[in-house]
């Protein structure tokens, strides 16, 4: 066995600088000499290596914010009466409201993955969402949604391909972790600029929810004063991915390098943090109930010595960790690797010693962790100690033994700062081309990568998991949710930030992201709660990388005290958590724009009054909220090479901000607003062409508008490209004076713009008569196209098997009423890797059952003491093989299938469904045989997972006792990446179908044949199938996910989409049923 260098003391004193370097660098260590020196100074004596490599993690910037921090609490706000938790732990929490009687917090946490991302995309986006995810557990809270502002290098011309395959990369890395685990995500955004051709920024955030009596802190509880505490290791077996990540993360990315940095990016599991997350659930329940205050924290940066130590000295104890108690993968880890590798999907825990048997027990035997994946379990590694000593230790041989303050204390920087550049001669006005060409230059802009539809990216996530979504990214400027079942309480959130203003002017690209981010929130109806900041810059080193640095923050500092708490009396927008990002350059010293990205979240009082930012009816006022100046500087038109205007960058009135903000809150919380979308990236006309635009099938509406009489001033190129910022907003006829009378009573500067028509073109007019007139259909062509045509994926014909969906008759929509009476006994199989059980059980509840979560640990025989079935979606056995192939050989499939012989209903959604047709419950021709396959998803321009609403049609015919009594067609999302029904025999479907063993497929959503249709390539658009009896019902689409009728999108092209637009602000009807609860209904009826 090779000798175990981590015991070794380094002789600090005795080498000089350049000898002393050399040695760290020999075992990939990072500090510098002085630093070193340092270390020897605290300890008193020369370190061993082990300590050596803990303290390069601790003092990295990534951990010790060693150039950063002093900016930050010199400019940032972080208290606010709102505020219970702000940024001293893993994430920050403010106030949600109360429901019931209970007070509910809103987590938010923001990080980034940037260096990983560039080197190992698919697993540095991965693990950038698992380690944000772990923030908001680790408060206690569940995560009820995650977003990621994403920058990419130029993707076109010279190294373009490589860039692009970087995208590619980390989205997939994002869907397949995500979606793998379970996690709404609710927006983002995504800029292509050369400044991130070496250097790609990978943010990501998560919102979360927690009742405020159940959060858990990252510290040793007080109750260690009284009583002894271990600390418990749970999780993945440690191995060498992710060592040395953070120290990586905090130097300059050296392109050549990249395949010996690979080892320090982690390796992602979202089947075994799933599995984690619901076993944890279940120890945090037990600790409450038994009045046990634990403490809680993920492995992130620093592994196994830093999460013993931060656990130990937040709640001023020391500890005695024995790293031979550490479950390993392999003989060969370093005891230093064991103390500071980053290996993924991994917690910490501090519990009473008299908890200790239970916490392992819950996650070895009723989670079965060793039988899931190989070495994972949990361990007591260690106690909590009185004596404030950190002491690491391989069974007697001491690694490391210091004051804990003296760990944890970390390290700073006071960075040379450049001076301010001077300030530049006032441009003139632009010599512009003439106005004929205008239409012309609005198709080109709003087709810029920068500008076009980000559809052809976000339908690889899914918004829908959880059942809890009200807006969905492209529906609005901000994602929405309810998290509280039964409330109409909602959260709002929304990232920003412009690179193209950080390059101007980094403080107003501080200010503007707040500015802007808290638009977004408010054209939902979000009252702005808190931001957070992820601050993504170059060497801190260079003087003017550290001016751009503190000049961001200060911008970021202003717009929080300008914007303000509107409910709270003016106080400051707090900054409840974040994270900063440097060094974010390549070798050859190129570095990103500056780049600080804000994700602000809002309180919704009310999500039934919650609209999207598409235009609604023809008759309808537009009204411009915040006037335009017409300045072209750092504006996406002019960056497009449009000419207009005067070369500098709009001013930022932050209390006219704050005004104009307020004023689209009060109207959406009055029911005024039809529609709202905030005035930022290409203007006026990106933002009059999104409101048109939208989801396809709904009859288009266009838009005369005029230029308002404050507004003569400015050219047409002026008022349509220019970026000053603002909103339009769209109120109903018969509203307009109520809506003109909130506005001047909040005090903000707003116009008539002017109308809804229905005319499939936008038509702006000024003063003197002049107009530009662009056709809608030219418009989304160049919209819909521009990052599809780039993005997407070759090679990938459209399927042979693909068929034209049935064009289906208009029909109404009728919600089922809510069982009454007898309430059967219906499971909910939890196969380990599924993620959808809550919520289907959840609407199984609403239809009538006693629905009962029954988890694969339980005996198989205890399934026939239930009436009915449910198999939820997810990714059971993390669809190893191929999906559902694994989960069908779970003894629980043996106890459905005798079920199914006595005839009791069975209802598979999703991976439910790929589970059924593996097991060979349905079709069902040869029982107990796979006769049909899901294959990959089969899309001209795209692979891999794929989300959105569909339209399904009952075939005629079928079997299928599920449909008795239903609606011929239903709209319900879908979100799958194996979702295409097929056969090697094309002919074997037309013998499924004349048997009448299909019982759904996909259809149009209108006469005229526009819509979803079929979604993935299934042989005759096949989305659902029974079995001969009837009594099996395997569906690919997500019924639960459309149980109640606020879940349904207001823009949908059907019935239901309509029933929803009639129906807003109607609390008993939007919190009713909605079109999949038929389906749930009918499992109950069948039992």
């Amino acid at each position: 066995m090779t000798r175990d260098p981590s015991f070794d003391t380094v002789a600090v004193a005795a080498l000089d600088d350049a000898a002393l370097v050399r040695a760290l660098r020999a075992h990939a260590l990072t500090l510098d000499a002085a630093e070193a020196r340092r270390v020897r100074e605290l300890l008193g004596r020369d370190p061993t290596l082990t300590e050596l490599t803990l303290f390069d993690t601790m003092w990295s910037e990534h951990c010790s914010y060693k150039s950063s921090r002093p900016t930050l609490k010199e400019f940032l706000p972080t208290t606010g009466s709102n505020v219970i938790v702000g940024p001293v732990e893993d994430a920050g929490i403010v106030d949600f409201g109360t429901v019931d009687g209970v007070r509910w917090g809103v987590i938010i946490a923001h990080e980034s993955h940037n260096h990983p991302s560039q080197v190992m995309p698919v697993e540095g986006a991965a693990t950038g969402i698992g380690g944000i995810v772990r923030d908001v557990y680790c408060m206690g809270g569940e995560v009820i949604g995650v977003l990621d502002p994403l920058r990419f290098g130029w993707p076109l011309g010279e190294g373009g391909a490589h860039r692009l395959d970087i995208a590619r990369e980390v989205v997939t890395g994002i869907w397949e972790y995500g979606n793998a685990l379970g996690v709404p995500n609710l927006g983002g955004d995504v800029y292509f600029h050369p400044s991130f051709d070496d250097n790609c920024l990978v943010n990501v955030v998560a919102l979360g929810l927690v009742p405020a009596d159940h959060i858990t802190h990252s510290a040793v509880p007080a109750q260690a004063r009284a009583e002894p505490y271990d600390l418990i290791l749970v999780g993945k077996p440690t191995d060498w991915s992710g060592m040395g990540g953070a120290a990586f993360a905090s130097a300059t990315l050296d392109a050549g390098a990249a395949m010996e940095n690979k080892g320090s990016v982690q390796v992602p599991d979202p089947f075994l943090k799933r599995v984690l997350t619901v076993a944890n659930r279940e120890v945090l329940r037990l600790a409450r109930e038994r009045g046990i205050v634990v403490g809680f924290k993920d492995l992130g940066a620093g592994g196994v010595s830093c999460v013993t130590s931060e656990l130990a000295d937040a709640g001023g104890f020391g500890c005695d960790v024995d790293l031979a108690l550490v479950h390993v993968a392999g003989d060969d880890v370093p005891a230093r690797v064991i103390a500071c590798s980053e290996t993924q999907e991994r917690y910490g825990l501090a519990v009473p010693a008299r908890f200790t048997a239970e916490v392992l027990k819950v996650y070895n035997e009723d989670f079965a962790l060793p039988d899931l994946y190989e070495g994972a379990c949990a361990r007591r590694i260690g106690r909590a100690t009185d004596d404030g000593i950190y002491r690491l230790r391989l069974g007697d041989r001491v690694l490391c033994e210091a004051p804990i303050a003296t760990v944890t204390c970390g390290i700073a920087y006071a960075r040379a700062e450049a001076p301010p550049p001077p300030p530049a001669p006032a441009p003139a006005r632009a010599a512009e081309a003439p106005d004929a060409l205008i239409a012309a230059e609005w198709v080109r802009l709003v087709g810029h990568l920068n500008a076009a539809s980000r559809e052809h990216l976000y339908r690889h996530y899914d918004p829908e998991v959880r059942g809890c979504t009200v807006l969905r990214p492209g529906e609005a400027d901000a994602g929405v949710v309810a998290p509280v079942p039964g409330s109409v309480l909602g959260v709002a959130v929304s990232v920003d930030g412009n690179p193209l203003v950080g390059l101007r002017d980094p403080y107003q690209a501080g200010l503007r992201a707040v500015v802007e981010a808290a638009r977004n929130v408010a054209c939902v109806g979000g009252r702005p709660a808190a931001v957070t900041d992820c601050l993504n810059f170059g060497n801190p080193e260079d003087p003017e990388v550290f001016r751009q640095f503190r000049e961001a923050v200060r911008g970021v500092g202003d717009a929080c005290r300008g914007v303000t708490l509107h409910a709270r009396g003016g106080e400051p927008l707090p900054v409840v958590s974040g994270n900063v990002s440097l060094y974010n350059q390549s070798a050859a010293g190129r570095t990103v724009a500056p780049s600080p990205i804000i994700a602000c979240v809002g309180n919704v009082a009310d999500v039934t009054l919650c609209r999207s930012q598409r235009l609604k009816a023809a008759g309808d006022r537009l009204y411009l909220v915040g006037l335009p100046d017409g300045a072209s500087g750092a504006t996406l038109a002019a960056e497009a090479g449009l000419v207009f205007g005067r070369d500098v960058l709009a001013p930022t009135d932050l209390d006219a901000a704050r005004r104009e903000i307020a004023a689209v809150c009060d109207l959406a919380e009055a029911g005024l607003l039809q529609a709202a979308h905030d005035v930022s990236d290409g203007g006026l006309a990106v933002c009059l062409a999104e409101m048109a635009l939208g989801p396809r099938g709904r009859e288009p509406l266009g838009a005369v508008v005029a230029l308002p009489e404050a507004c003569r001033g400015l050219t047409l190129r002026e008022f349509l490209f220019g970026e000053r910022g603002g909103f339009v907003v769209e109120v109903a006829g018969p509203d307009a004076a109520r809506a003109e009378q909130v506005l001047a009573k909040a005090g903000a500067v707003w116009a008539c713009l002017g109308e809804v028509v229905d005319s499939e073109a936008l038509t702006v007019r000024d003063a003197a008569g002049r107009e530009v007139v662009v056709e809608l259909d030219e418009l989304e062509l160049s919209w819909r196209e521009g990052l599809t045509r780039v993005l997407a994926a070759r090679g990938l014909p459209d399927p042979a098997d693909r068929v034209e969906p049935p064009v289906v008759v208009d029909e109404p929509a009728a919600p089922v009423a809510f069982v009454a009476g007898a309430r059967p006994r219906v499971a909910v199989l939890q196969l380990p890797g599924m993620n959808c059980e809550d919520e289907s059980a959840r609407a199984l509840t609403a239809a009538g059952a006693r629905a009962e979560i029954f988890r694969w640990t339980r005996p198989a025989a205890e399934l026939a003491d239930f009436d009915g079935y449910l198999v939820p979606g997810g990714f059971s056995y993390q669809d190893r093989v191929r999906a559902g192939a694994v989960a069908a050989k779970d003894p629980l499939l043996e106890a459905l299938l005798a079920a199914d012989a006595a005839g009791k209903p069975i209802l598979g959604i999703c991976n439910g469904c790929q589970v059924l047709v593996e097991a060979g419950l349905v079709p069902g021709l040869a029982r107990g045989r796979v006769e049909v396959a899901l294959a990959p998803n089969r899309i001209p321009g795209r692979r891999g997972y794929f989300s959105r609403w569909v339209v399904l049609e009952a075939v005629a015919g079928s079997r299928c006792r599920f449909l008795e009594g239903l609606p011929r067609t239903l709209p319900v999302p879908i979100a799958h990446a194996e979702g295409r029904f097929t056969h090697e025999d094309p002919a074997f479907f037309a013998r499924l179908r004349d048997e009448g063993l299909l019982a759904y497929r996909y259809a149009a959503a209108s006469p005229q044949g526009e819509g979803p249709g079929n979604p993935n390539g299934s042989l005759l658009a096949t989305a659902a199938m029974t079995n001969p009896a009837g009594n099996v019902l395997a569906i690919m689409p997500h019924p639960e996910r459309a149980a109640w009728l606020f879940q349904v999108p207001e823009d949908l092209d059907h019935p239901w989409g309509r029933r929803r637009r009639e129906l807003i602000g109607e609390h008993g009807a939007l919190l009713g049923a909605g079109p999949g609860l038929a389906v749930l209904r009918r499992l109950v009826e069948l039992c």
